[in-house]
């Protein structure tokens, strides 16, 4: 259960990712420097299985997952692996080309379905697995925002969407502050089920990050809880030249 948008300029990207989880989940871990394959990267992590559902590295590329929530598709794996190390081992890639060949040549039956955001400066593209085939689409700068929901997949989708609609006729076009707005907002009927910042009985929206990509650096901002009513946490930076890592409190 997830809700992802980003925005493209001429040096780089926004993207924000807010995490809807079930309560009875383990705490997350804030974001940290790691290095997959000699490449640093900055990623929360999931406290339960200690994969990611975000992670941009020093290359300016970001990786984001979205449970498939389908009805599995081919044979049952033997062993199952957590999507979330997936994303990391996707994560250390140069670009979202690179990254869509090394899921194309993956063998991803031991993972549930998910959909998979790949970006760079250059692009966004999308690979989705159903759990029989794994397929990618190029070019999906449309697709912003993507949606994922394990209740009621299709209901949340239309009022995502329409919440979202509504903020950009309203502000006359999309932008930055448009997107932190959307991520926290609950639209006219209030917080609920089907809301961006989702709140339910036994989920809600776990926590916002904010990946900053630009020609000089890459950010992370972490808000820890519904972003609603919590404040950032502070922010990680690597510069696109070295892996120094700073982080500052907010």
């Amino acid at each position: 259960m997830c809700t992802v948008s980003w925005i493209r300029g001429a040096e780089g990207y926004q993207l924000f990712f807010n995490r809807d989880e079930k309560r009875s989940r383990g705490h997350e871990i804030p974001p940290a420097l790691l290095r997959q394959g000699g490449v640093a990267l900055l990623a929360p992590r999931d406290g339960d299985f200690g994969g990611s559902w975000l992670a941009v590295n020093e290359l300016g590329f970001t990786a984001g997952l979205l449970n498939g929530y389908v009805p599995r598709r081919g044979e049952l794996p033997k062993t199952t692996r957590s999507r979330g190390l997936l994303l990391l081992d996707v994560a250390a890639a140069r670009r979202r080309a690179d990254a869509a060949r090394l899921l194309e040549h993956t063998s991803l039956v031991p993972y549930e379905p998910f959909h998979m955001l790949l970006l760079d400066s250059a692009g966004a593209s999308v690979f989705t697995w159903d759990g029989a085939a794994g397929d990618v689409e190029h070019d999906a700068d449309a697709r912003s925002p993507l949606f994922s929901s394990g209740f009621e997949q299709e209901r949340a989708r239309a009022g995502r969407r329409a919440i979202f609609e509504d903020l950009r006729r309203a502000r006359g076009g999309l932008g930055p502050a448009l997107l932190a707005e959307y991520h926290a907002s609950h639209g006219p009927e209030g917080p609920g089920p089907f809301t961006p910042c989702m709140h339910r009985d036994d989920a809600e929206t776990r926590s916002l990050c904010e990946v900053r990509v630009d020609a000089r650096e890459v950010r992370l901002v972490y808000t820890p809880g519904p972003p609603c009513r919590t404040r950032s946490a502070g922010s990680w930076s690597l510069s696109r030249r070295g892996n120094e890592l700073s982080a500052v409190s907010s």
